[in-house]
């Protein structure tokens, strides 16, 4: 039986794969792929039995030529595929099969193709056409054999090898080929030629032909993988024909003999600068060989302007140059390049071009004197500038003198007095700008350097400096203390005037700093010393040279001085007679000096300078002493006669002079002038009342010193203090007195203020513990001695109240009502306290009163009829203040200061307590909620809201009205303000609410809604002519097929195709269900394309709705899920355009 079939296998090596046909019960059937033959294999089955079945155990397989009449033993093909014929001779016996397999070596052991497939089970004749594709298949011999075998049911292999045969394959894919020649361009390097590639060719051979030419000629070689090759050799003007060739071992493909034509034309080497006449573009480049003109190219000048655009054709094969006045930007960077064109025939170009930016002549606006030099400033515009050169010239040429990358220069090497003309270039990373010829011009004057600053001893400023060649006068200016501004004090216009008086009141410890400034007659006028020379001025100190006595007699003159204000320490100087200035003590913090080295009878000069820690020092005037022996009293006797004074004679003593002092008096009273060493006071107070004497011994006109005076009566010293009482002992007053050579000693006690009483039998240091609180006692002691007016003293001490104690602060809290912070405290009462001061204090503050809270007192109420009665239990009193003035965010300390004004008790002051009022959350506000559809289909949103002042954190809350609040995220904070980023889902309404919360101030909440709604668009008028709907379940919306048959198998249980129409489905799955495609067709021609929904299948794709259904469908109106568009349509089971409860219930119901 003759008949033809078309059979289209695919191969894997000894592999299945699986295909699923879902019925109402999905059946799953596993069908066996059989092994692919070199991509695709055709089986026709040809008429007419050549062959007669031999006596063959199974059948047989026999390779033959196209007409089927003889055995072929060898196949030649040439190209990248061949037919390859073959007749079967089946026995019809079950479980046999035929073999063709094809190995790369002799032996059969390497084998790179195979097809096997069982006999017909109806004995017969079938003729086999084996198209075999050469992919990956290199040209050369190969080798073929086939036979056939059986299979038994243990799944052993039985061959047999009667039916073996074999054949050869020869194959040749290159010798009938041309290689395709692609494009030939000319490249900075040269021509490229470039060809397509040839299968399985491992070299290629690239042939060129000058003009002029005849033949060939042979100029590279390359390896398997070319597909390009430039020619480096060529000569720019000339042209070349190219062609190539290639070849797999000794098999050597065709060439196109006409080859592809070029005129070699060298790249234009390019530069561009803009130093010309207005700094515009100037491309130059070299003459190509060739060449009939030139294209330039320019990209840049704006954001949009970024790509090669032709500016200019120049049709001169010779020139080399040309401006471009349009690159006028200074904001954008500019970038050239050139093609050479000669006729059709362009040479490549520089891809990267050369870099330009227009720069216009910077303006120089300023030249003046500055502190280190001469200093230039200027203006420029081009945002591309990197730096700049400086240029200068005080004769006819310019020279360069530096660089900088700021718009200011300072000449340091200018000369004071020469005058100079400066100009600046500009530079970018690109070119260099043009200069403005004529500059500008101005004269150097430099900065006049203070030598010395000092003050006199009439407290003037001296300033002195050097003089500055070229001025013919110096402004003189002043700041005094911490001020920022000079003020202008003198102007002397005579150039050898290089010093100033400044007679300014000035205080000590004050600073004075003073600057100068030179200019010329024509105004033109130098730098200064910005800093000046600053020193800070000191009084002289006020002091006094005079001898002081010593206990052993020896000489010594004490200087004494006055502290200055400013100064830290003290330098002390002396001068002998003709001599000069010595430093006796450097630095010295104390405000006396003692000289213990001086001469007797010398006078000597003594000054003092005041100094501070910068080595500021004040001046000086000296001031002179002399010191000579003293005269010491060696008795003092009081008698009926009066007080007889004695002392030791002084050599060379002229005479002396005796002093007396009233005890407690602080003025010497000049007795008398005498000659001898004694003296009688006469006088009758003398006689009775206590004094002191001393005596002085004079040389000529100079008086010696003295020493402390010695007292006429006996002297007493008398110490009280009051001793607070302890466990052991009870408290007392402690008195002690010493009454040197006292004969005899009286001791009286008065009580505040009362007549006196002797104590008896004392006439030591004694406690007296019969004292009682708050009294205040005198003691007095009387002490006599022969020879001397009796000495008297008193002393007295308190027996003060114990202090009170201190309040306890009970409760501290802050408050913020209507934006007004307050802050109360509470505390206990403290006995005998009369008032309570509040006191308040900031951290680096100091204690304020801030309120007083004066004590309650309550009358005693007695009923007389009552009888009293006595509680144990006291209730304790409280007391509050409220600080109405406190400020928020500020921490604050408070202390309670308990008084007693109606007793003599000392205060006392709680503990410190401390707090902050913080202000409260205002509302979260502006909240936003901005949604976003991805490419796909995903509904992102953004929540942004704006900062609520002093809110450390922000949580995001979500719920759906099927759901509690469930917290999502945490905001955080970006460019823009706050902002949460989530995905949602179509169709379902959210609300979501953002809390602020910050420690301390608590937390404020707001709330949004939201919801993105997407309806099904109309349906397509057009598709009633296409389809015949089963039910009315089922219609079209937009693009896509929407069907509630929750069963649906195939497209056909919902939708067939009308006459004349064709429909293909494209299943999602192994089934029609959700997102399956349907095409339309009339005839071949595809009029439309739809998308399948099956409602409730939002899951697998499997056209029906089942648990795994209903599951996703229940997170979605909880807002727990996000599908894309396609499904949440398919979740919407009432077409509300919403995700709620009720689409699950309905979807569940149908389960």
């Amino acid at each position: 039986m003759n008949y033809n079939v078309g059979v289209y296998l695919y191969f894997s090596t000894g592999g299945f794969s699986m295909n699923k046909t879902r019925f109402r019960t999905k059946v799953l059937i596993t069908l066996l792929v059989a092994l692919m033959f070199l991509g695709t294999v055709s089986i026709f089955a040809l008429a007419g039995d050549t062959f007669a079945n031999k006596n063959l155990a199974y059948g047989e397989v026999v390779p033959t030529d196209a007409e089927l009449r003889a055995q072929k033993n060898t196949y030649t093909f040439y190209g990248d595929k061949g037919d390859m014929y073959f007749m079967r001779l089946s026995k019809g016996i079950k479980d046999a099969y035929f073999s063709i397999e094809i190995y790369s070596d002799s032996n059969y052991q390497n084998q790179i193709r195979n097809y096997s497939k069982a006999y017909d089970l109806t004995p017969g004749n079938k003729s086999l056409k084996v198209t075999w594709e050469f992919k990956n298949v290199n040209s050369g011999t190969y080798y073929g054999k086939c036979y056939s075998y059986r299979v038994d049911s243990q799944g052993n292999k039985t061959i047999d090898s009667s039916s073996l045969k074999t054949f050869k394959i020869n194959i040749d894919r290159i010798t009938k080929k041309t290689v395709q020649l692609t494009k030939l361009t000319n490249t900075a390097n040269g021509p490229q030629i470039s060809w397509s590639p040839v299968a399985t060719a491992n070299r290629y051979y690239v042939y060129r032909r000058a003009a002029g030419e005849s033949g060939w000629k042979l100029i590279h070689m390359s390896g398997a993988d070319a597909i390009s090759y430039i020619d480096n050799t060529a000569q720019s003007g000339k042209s070349y024909t190219y062609t190539v060739r290639c070849s797999y071992n000794k098999l050597v493909s065709l060439y196109d003999t006409k080859g592809l034509s070029i005129l070699c034309l060298a790249t234009p080497k390019i530069s561009v600068n803009g130093a010309g006449s207005g700094g515009y573009a100037t491309v130059k480049w070299n003459v190509v060989p060739g060449a009939k003109g030139y294209y330039v190219y320019r990209k840049g000048g704006s954001l949009s302007d970024y790509t090669w655009k032709r500016i200019a054709t120049v049709s001169n094969g010779n020139a080399t140059t040309y401006v471009d006045k349009t690159a006028t930007s200074t904001d954008w960077r500019y970038t050239y390049t050139v093609i050479a064109y000669n006729g059709k025939n362009i040479s490549s170009y520089n891809y990267s071009g050369v870099n330009f930016d227009y720069i216009t002549a910077p303006t120089v606006t300023r030249a003046y004197s500055d502190t280190n030099g001469m200093r230039i400033e200027w203006k420029a515009s081009n945002t591309n500038i990197t730096r700049y050169y400086i240029y200068r010239k005080n004769g006819a040429n310019w020279k360069f003198i530096g660089q900088t990358t700021n718009k200011f220069y300072i000449d340091t090497t200018a000369v004071s007095g020469n005058t100079y003309t400066y100009t600046v270039k500009a530079l970018s990373a690109a070119n260099c700008g043009g200069y403005n010829a004529k500059g500008i011009t101005a004269k150097f004057l430099g900065t006049a350097q203070i030598n010395k600053l000092t003050f006199n001893t009439s407290d003037r400023s001296v300033v002195s400096w050097k003089p500055v060649t070229g001025a013919t006068g110096y402004e003189i200016y002043r700041k005094i203390g911490n001020a920022k501004n000079w003020t202008l004090i003198a102007t002397l216009k005579n150039p050898k005037s290089c010093y100033y008086y400044d007679a300014c009141k000035k205080t000590s410890g004050t600073s004075f700093t003073y600057t100068v400034r030179a200019f010329d007659n024509n105004k033109v006028r130098g730098f200064y010393d910005v800093d000046g020379v600053s020193a800070v001025f000191l009084s002289m100190p006020s002091f006094n040279s005079a001898q002081i006595p010593t206990e052993d007699g020896s000489l010594c003159i004490e200087t004494k001085w006055e502290a200055v204000n400013g100064a830290t320490k003290y330098n002390v100087y002396r001068r002998a007679p003709g001599g000069s200035w010595i430093l006796l003590r450097r630095g010295t913090t104390e405000l006396n000096y003692l000289d213990t080295t001086v001469e007797c009878g010398i006078k000597y000069d003594y000054t003092i300078r005041a100094v501070n820690d910068a080595g500021d020092m004040s001046a000086y005037i000296g001031k002179s002493a002399t010191a000579i022996t003293i005269p010491a009293l060696e008795s003092v006797v009081v008698s009926e006669e009066g007080v007889k004074l004695n002392w030791n004679a002084v050599d060379n003593a002229t005479s002396y002079t005796v002093y007396r002092q009233a005890k407690g008096s602080d003025v010497w009273e000049k007795l008398a002038l005498v000659e001898t060493n004694e003296y009688t006071d006469l006088t009758e107070e003398g006689k009775t009342q206590p004094y002191y004497y001393t005596v002085s011994a004079t040389f000529g006109d100079i008086e010696s010193a003295t020493y402390d005076g010695i007292p006429n009566f006996v002297e007493i010293e008398i110490n009280t203090s009051f001793v607070p009482a302890t466990e052991e002992k009870a408290s007392y007053i402690d008195i002690s007195f010493n009454c040197e050579n006292a004969e005899k000693i009286e001791v009286y006690k008065s009580t505040n203020g009362e007549e006196p009483i002797l104590l008896e039998n004392i006439a030591t240091g004694f406690e007296d513990a019969e004292i009682e609180e708050g009294n205040t006692y005198t003691y007095t002691i009387v002490a006599s001695a022969t020879g001397k007016v009796n000495g008297v003293e008193s002393s007295s001490a308190k027996y003060p109240h114990p202090p009170l104690n201190a309040a306890v602060i009970t409760n501290i809290e802050s408050d913020y009502n209507d934006g007004e912070p307050t802050v109360t405290l509470t505390w206990d009462e403290v006995m005998f306290a009369d008032e309570y001061v509040v006191l308040r204090a900031t951290t680096d503050g100091e204690w304020a009163e801030i309120g007083t809270v004066k004590a309650e007192t309550e009358p005693d109420l007695v009923n007389p009829d009552e009888p009293e009665t006595v509680s144990d239990e006291t209730e304790i009193k409280s007391y509050s203040f409220t600080d109405s003035n406190a400020a928020a965010e500020i921490p604050y300390s408070y202390k309670i200061k308990a008084v007693a004004t109606t007793s003599e008790r000392d205060f006392s002051e709680s503990e410190i307590a401390q707090i902050t009022v913080y202000t409260p959350l205002d509302s979260v506000t502006g909240i936003k909620i901005l949604p976003e559809k991805t490419p796909e289909g995903k509904i992102t949103i953004t929540i942004s809201w704006d900062e609520t002042k002093f809110a450390e954190v922000y949580t995001i809350y979500c719920k759906t009205p099927d759901s509690e609040w469930k917290e999502i995220g945490n905001g955080i904070s970006g460019d823009n303000g706050w902002y949460y980023t989530s995905e949602v889902s179509i169709n379902t309404e959210y609300s979501f609410k953002v809390t602020a919360t910050a420690e301390n101030r608590g937390s404020v909440s707001n709330e949004e809604s939201f919801c993105w709604t997407e309806t099904l668009p109309p349906a397509d008028p057009e598709i009633e002519t296409y389809l015949n709907f089963v039910d009315d379940g089922t219609f079209v919306s937009g693009n896509y097929i929407v069907t509630d048959n929750l069963n649906v198998t195939d497209f056909e249980t919902i939708a067939t195709a009308k006459e004349g129409y064709t429909t293909e489905v494209l299943k999602s799955s192994e089934f029609c269900g959700t997102k399956s495609i349907v095409k339309i067709y009339k005839d071949t021609e595809l009029l439309n394309t739809y998308t399948l929904i099956v409602k409730g299948d939002v899951a697998n794709d499997d056209g029906i709705c089942d648990t795994i259904d209903c599951y996703v469908i229940e997170k979605l109106t909880k807002g727990n899920s996000s599908l894309e568009e396609i499904y949440v349509f398919a979740a919407d089971m009432d077409n509300d355009g919403k995700i709620t409860i009720a689409d699950y219930n309905i979807a569940s119901s149908l389960i």
